[in-house]
């Protein structure tokens, strides 16, 4: 039943990208079960909110702003199969097609309301291909081209790590303090990542007074205990790091007020 309602799905590629969405949004929001990775097909997507989510994606379909090409449809309904092998079997050659295939079914149709969801398959596509660097340049498109897309802040953070790990650090704090500063992002599950990481690079940057409003929120928003009072002493130990050991003595000894035990 769930394979064949997926095949009637996919003729419709509107459809087929606005159940993704769905999905993939009362994820983020907590609404499904936690650990799980993001939703890439139609059958699991179809398994998870069944007919009535089903319906509910058909009827929150908006209009195009303007009709499909015929040729525009085949290569998105092309792109989509493609990518659904490439889920599959993560093949890098299938992967990159898939990708190619996917941004060139944007550019035939950039306002496309799933746009930004076929960018999104496209830079994983690619990431399964072990081409990051594309992948990056797509997440980047994302953030620029569709600023309210509910993949803006995965975009900032996959960003972000990937800077950091080429040692590029303002470029990832840059996306990091995005993400742990702007209201927009205050229910994000890179939230409190993104508040960590800031801090962290602050630190090893050596801007000491800076990382000290990061460690404490990380401090007061974490859920691990131990977690917590690391930071908390993080943040403490910050003015002993820059010189200051008038103000490194009493943030010392605040600490030790509040976690002695």
């Amino acid at each position: 039943r769930t394979n064949e309602m997926a095949e009637q799905i996919l003729l419709d590629m509107g459809l087929s990208f606005e159940l993704l969405r769905q999905v993939n949004s009362a994820e983020v929001q907590g609404k499904q079960a936690s650990g799980s990775g993001p939703v890439l097909t139609i059958r699991r997507a179809i398994a998870m909110v069944g007919l009535d989510g089903v319906r509910r994606a058909a009827s929150a379909l908006r209009a195009w702003p303007g009709p499909l090409p015929e040729a525009g449809a085949a290569a998105m309904q092309r792109a989509m199969d493609k990518f659904n092998q490439c889920n599959e079997g993560k093949d890098a050659s299938v992967c990159t097609e898939a990708g190619d295939q996917l941004v060139a079914a944007v550019a035939k149709a950039p306002k496309h309301q799933s746009a930004d969801a076929a960018l999104h398959n496209a830079a994983l596509a690619y990431e399964n291909a072990q081409r990051f660097e594309t992948a990056m340049q797509l997440y980047e498109r994302i953030v620029n081209e569709y600023p309210e897309s509910q993949w803006v802040d995965k975009c900032l953070f996959k960003q972000a790590y990937a800077a950091n790990a080429f040692f590029e650090y303002e470029k990832a704090l840059a996306n990091y303090n995005i993400l742990a500063d702007s209201p927009k992002f205050k229910d994000s599950q890179y939230r409190e990542d993104s508040v960590y990481n800031s801090a962290y690079i602050l630190t090893n940057l050596q801007s000491y007074n800076q990382a000290i409003p990061y460690w404490q929120r990380y401090s007061s928003e974490v859920d691990d205990e131990t977690k917590r009072i690391e930071a908390a002493f993080n943040a403490a130990d910050m003015p002993f790091r820059a010189g200051a050991w008038g103000a490194a003595v009493k943030s010392y000894e605040d600490f030790i007020g509040k976690h002695e035990r």
